[in-house]
Formats: structure tokens, C-alpha cells, sequence
């Protein structure tokens, strides 16, 4: 062979391994393409899995997505000063303890139960409420009744619960629907289980007299 057609044949040769080299850039390439693509939709699916799981533990906890969340730090006095409670009807509360209390706030589907701590004035003998948690409880019918400090955990008095039940005409409410307890020590609403909780039925045997 001359020396030109060698210099073809090379080029040739050089051409073929180029092109040989891209090819395997190009599997490679497509091989990290599909890769990331499984990764991509891993990552997708952890992230619905994420969003249902935090759904699942907003709708457990009661506390949903309700535009109450800015009330957690606040300091009041009077309820006018919650912008939050406008078109909410104050039902009162309540002591928890010596330092502790509850506030209810009634919605035409629910009650906004509130979890405060009192904060004393120095000098003064006024009082001011920080929130610290609070439960939008739903009431999906009129028989439901959602009950604040007056409940027993297995036959003992607890002020700390929060239970929604059903309505009878007995003296103890057992057809606990929800419950929860405040907790000092965290101070948040905790959602309890519902085994061995009922409440007093405040109003049972005063139409007997």
C-alpha cells in the first residue's frame, strides 16, 4: 500500500473508533438519562408519600390547614384582640390546673378549643393568656358534642382531655368519637386514644328534679 491509501486507511480507522467512542458516550449518557429519570420519579413519589402522610397526621391531630395557625405565641387579653376569632361566638373556658387554661371559640362546623397559659402582670392582678395550641374539632351532626375538662381516663377525673363524643341521655357520654389531652410538659394538644375515656353529661338528671 502507498503511502496516501495507508493515510485513508488510518482515517478511517480513526473515524470508526471516534465514532465507536461516541456511541458508547451515548449509552452511557442514556443509561445516567434513565437513571435520573427513575430517580426523578422516586423522589415524586416520596414526595406525594411525604404530602400524604403530613395530611394524614394534620386531619389525626385535628389540626387542619384552618387559618388558625398564627394564634400559637400570641399574648391576650381580651378576645377582640384576635383578629383570627372574627364570626367565632365565645363559649368561656375554663382552669387547667394552676397556670393553665382553655378558652372555647364555636364555628357554625366546629369548636376552636384553645390551650393558654396564663401570664400574671407584675404589680397588677390582671392576667393576660398566651396560646400555646390549640384544636379545630369538626361536628359533622348535632348529636356530636365536643367536651372540655369534664372527662375520665380509665374512671379517673382528667381536666387535661378534649373529647368529642356522642349525645345520650345518661349520665356518662362512652361513644368517644376523638380525644385528646393537653400536655403541661410539652405544651401541646396531644391526640390520645380513645380506649377507656368518657365524659360527665353536665346536663344528666336536672330535668329529674
Amino acid at each position: 500500500l502507498n503511502d496516501k491509501m495507508r493515510i485513508e486507511l488510518t482515517k478511517v480507522a480513526n473515524l470508526e473508533s471516534e465514532q465507536k467512542h461516541l456511541q458508547n458516550a451515548n449509552v452511557k449518557l442514556t443509561r445516567e438519562n434513565d437513571k435520573l429519570k427513575l430517580d426523578l420519579a422516586k423522589l415524586s413519589a416520596k414526595n406525594i408519600e411525604l404530602e400524604a402522610k403530613l395530611r394524614a397526621i394534620e386531619l389525626e391531630s385535628g389540626q387542619k390547614k384552618d387559618g388558625f395557625a398564627t394564634l400559637i405565641g400570641k399574648v391576650y387579653r381580651d378576645e377582640g384582640e384576635l383578629t383570627e376569632l372574627n364570626g367565632l361566638d365565645a363559649r368561656g373556658g375554663g382552669l387547667v390546673g394552676d397556670s393553665h387554661s382553655t378558652s372555647r371559640f364555636v364555628a357554625p362546623n366546629g369548636d376552636l378549643i384553645l390551650f393558654e397559659k396564663l401570664m400574671h402582670e407584675e404589680g397588677s392582678n390582671k392576667v393576660r393568656y398566651k396560646i400555646l395550641d390549640y384544636v379545630f374539632i369538626e361536628k359533622q351532626s348535632e348529636k356530636e358534642v365536643i367536651v372540655v375538662s369534664m372527662c375520665r381516663l380509665n374512671k379517673i377525673d382528667d381536666s387535661n382531655l378534649i373529647v368529642k363524643c356522642i349525645y345520650e341521655d345518661k349520665q356518662f357520654l362512652d361513644v368517644v368519637l376523638n380525644a385528646w389531652r393537653m400536655n403541661f410538659n410539652t405544651e401541646k394538644i396531644e391526640k390520645i386514644a380513645i380506649n377507656n375515656v368518657d365524659c360527665y353529661n353536665d346536663g344528666w338528671g336536672l330535668d329529674r328534679y
